[in-house]
C-alpha cells in the first residue's frame, strides 16, 4: 500500500511539471467522448497543436479558451 501511494504521488508531481494536456486528459476534463474530444481539437479557436502524430493543448491556451478569454 505504501508503495502505492509513493507511485501515485509521483504521478500527481509529473502532471503538475507538464506543460500540455493530451486529448484524453481534456476530454476526461470536460466529459465529452474520445470523438468529440478529437473533433474539438481540429476547431479554428481550440488551442491544439500537432507535434508528429500526437496532439497535445498548452495547459494555459486550454484554461483560458474554456474561461472564454482566448
Amino acid at each position: 500500500m505504501e508503495k502505492m501511494n509513493m507511485v501515485t504521488k509521483l504521478n500527481q508531481e509529473q502532471n503538475a511539471k507538464k506543460c500540455v494536456y493530451t486529448v484524453d486528459e481534456i476530454r476526461m476534463m470536460l466529459g465529452i467522448g474520445k470523438n468529440e474530444a478529437y473533433r474539438l481539437t481540429h476547431s479554428k479557436d481550440f488551442p491544439a497543436i500537432r507535434i508528429g502524430n500526437r496532439t497535445v493543448i498548452p495547459k494555459e491556451a486550454f484554461h483560458q479558451w474554456l474561461n472564454g478569454s482566448s
